[in-house]
Protein backbone atom coordinates (compact mmCIF):
# COMPACT_ATOMS: atom_id res chain seq x y z
CA UNK A 1 0.00 0.00 0.00
CA UNK A 2 1.20 3.51 -0.77
CA UNK A 3 1.66 5.91 2.15
CA UNK A 4 -0.64 8.93 2.48
CA UNK A 5 1.93 11.55 1.41
CA UNK A 6 2.72 9.65 -1.79
CA UNK A 7 -0.99 9.14 -2.48
CA UNK A 8 -1.61 12.91 -2.17
CA UNK A 9 1.30 13.62 -4.50
CA UNK A 10 -0.01 11.15 -7.07
CA UNK A 11 -3.52 12.57 -6.80
CA UNK A 12 -2.23 16.13 -7.25
CA UNK A 13 -0.07 15.19 -10.24
CA UNK A 14 -2.99 13.30 -11.74
CA UNK A 15 -5.26 16.34 -11.42
CA UNK A 16 -2.71 18.82 -12.75
CA UNK A 17 -1.07 16.75 -15.49
CA UNK A 18 -3.93 14.64 -16.85
CA UNK A 19 -6.25 16.37 -19.32
CA UNK A 20 -9.52 15.10 -17.84
CA UNK A 21 -12.07 14.38 -20.50
CA UNK A 22 -9.52 14.35 -23.32
CA UNK A 23 -10.05 10.74 -24.29
CA UNK A 24 -9.40 9.93 -27.93
CA UNK A 25 -10.44 6.39 -28.67
CA UNK A 26 -11.19 6.94 -32.35
CA UNK A 27 -7.97 5.22 -33.44
CA UNK A 28 -8.53 2.32 -31.07
CA UNK A 29 -12.10 1.76 -32.33
CA UNK A 30 -10.88 0.68 -35.77
CA UNK A 31 -8.05 -1.51 -34.51
CA UNK A 32 -8.75 -5.26 -34.52
CA UNK A 33 -9.17 -6.85 -31.11
CA UNK A 34 -6.77 -9.62 -30.14
CA UNK A 35 -9.28 -11.20 -27.80
CA UNK A 36 -10.97 -10.99 -24.46
CA UNK A 37 -7.74 -11.29 -22.45
CA UNK A 38 -5.97 -8.41 -24.15
CA UNK A 39 -7.14 -4.95 -25.23
CA UNK A 40 -7.24 -3.83 -28.85
CA UNK A 41 -3.85 -3.03 -30.33
CA UNK A 42 -1.87 -0.74 -29.77
CA UNK A 43 -3.15 -0.41 -26.20
CA UNK A 44 -1.79 -2.44 -23.32
CA UNK A 45 -3.67 -3.21 -20.10
CA UNK A 46 -3.12 -0.98 -17.09
CA UNK A 47 -0.70 -2.62 -14.68
CA UNK A 48 -2.02 -3.03 -11.15
CA UNK A 49 1.50 -2.26 -9.92
CA UNK A 50 1.45 1.18 -11.59
CA UNK A 51 1.77 3.89 -8.87
CA UNK A 52 -1.43 5.64 -9.98
CA UNK A 53 -3.33 2.35 -10.07
CA UNK A 54 -2.12 1.52 -6.55
CA UNK A 55 -3.06 4.98 -5.28
CA UNK A 56 -6.70 4.50 -6.31
CA UNK A 57 -6.90 0.76 -5.57
CA UNK A 58 -7.34 -0.28 -9.21
CA UNK A 59 -7.89 -3.95 -10.10
CA UNK A 60 -8.50 -5.41 -13.58
CA UNK A 61 -10.90 -7.88 -11.94
CA UNK A 62 -13.32 -6.39 -9.41
CA UNK A 63 -13.59 -9.75 -7.63
CA UNK A 64 -9.97 -9.42 -6.46
CA UNK A 65 -10.44 -6.14 -4.57
CA UNK A 66 -9.21 -6.46 -0.98
CA UNK A 67 -12.16 -5.81 1.35
CA UNK A 68 -9.83 -4.85 4.19
CA UNK A 69 -8.77 -1.70 2.35
CA UNK A 70 -12.12 -1.05 0.67
CA UNK A 71 -14.81 -2.28 3.11
CA UNK A 72 -17.67 -0.76 1.08
CA UNK A 73 -16.74 -3.20 -1.71
CA UNK A 74 -17.99 -6.08 0.49
CA UNK A 75 -21.58 -4.76 0.48
CA UNK A 76 -24.15 -6.52 -1.70
CA UNK A 77 -24.95 -3.33 -3.61
CA UNK A 78 -21.29 -3.04 -4.63
CA UNK A 79 -21.40 -6.18 -6.80
CA UNK A 80 -22.39 -4.11 -9.83
CA UNK A 81 -19.65 -1.55 -9.25
CA UNK A 82 -17.40 -2.34 -12.21
CA UNK A 83 -15.62 -0.15 -14.74
CA UNK A 84 -18.26 -0.85 -17.38
CA UNK A 85 -20.89 0.80 -15.16
CA UNK A 86 -18.74 3.81 -14.20
CA UNK A 87 -19.22 7.38 -15.39
CA UNK A 88 -15.45 7.70 -15.98
CA UNK A 89 -15.26 4.67 -18.34
CA UNK A 90 -15.10 5.10 -22.14
CA UNK A 91 -15.68 1.78 -23.96
CA UNK A 92 -13.43 0.65 -26.79
CA UNK A 93 -15.01 -2.75 -27.39
CA UNK A 94 -17.13 -5.24 -25.43
CA UNK A 95 -14.33 -6.12 -22.96
CA UNK A 96 -11.99 -3.11 -22.79
CA UNK A 97 -12.08 0.66 -22.48
CA UNK A 98 -10.25 3.77 -21.33
CA UNK A 99 -10.68 5.46 -17.98
CA UNK A 100 -10.60 9.23 -17.60
CA UNK A 101 -8.45 8.78 -14.47
CA UNK A 102 -6.10 6.19 -15.98
CA UNK A 103 -5.66 7.80 -19.44
CA UNK A 104 -1.87 7.61 -19.68
CA UNK A 105 -1.67 4.10 -18.27
CA UNK A 106 -3.57 2.18 -20.97
CA UNK A 107 -6.73 0.10 -21.19
CA UNK A 108 -8.93 -1.14 -18.36
CA UNK A 109 -11.12 -4.23 -18.31
CA UNK A 110 -14.87 -3.70 -18.31
CA UNK A 111 -15.00 -5.90 -15.17
CA UNK A 112 -12.33 -3.86 -13.34
CA UNK A 113 -12.76 -1.55 -10.34
CA UNK A 114 -11.05 1.32 -8.54
CA UNK A 115 -11.69 3.60 -5.58
CA UNK A 116 -12.83 6.39 -7.93
CA UNK A 117 -15.82 4.37 -9.18
CA UNK A 118 -18.67 6.82 -9.92
CA UNK A 119 -22.21 5.65 -10.75
CA UNK A 120 -23.77 6.65 -14.04
CA UNK A 121 -26.68 8.87 -13.11
CA UNK A 122 -29.76 8.26 -15.21
CA UNK A 123 -32.48 10.87 -14.84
Amino acid sequence: MIDLAKRRTLRWSMLTLTPLGAVDVSAADTTPSVGRDSPPLPLSPVSESDPLAQAIGFRQDAATVDGRYFPARKLAKARNEVCGDCLLFRPIDAHWGRCVVMIPAGAVNVMGWCGRWTPIRVS
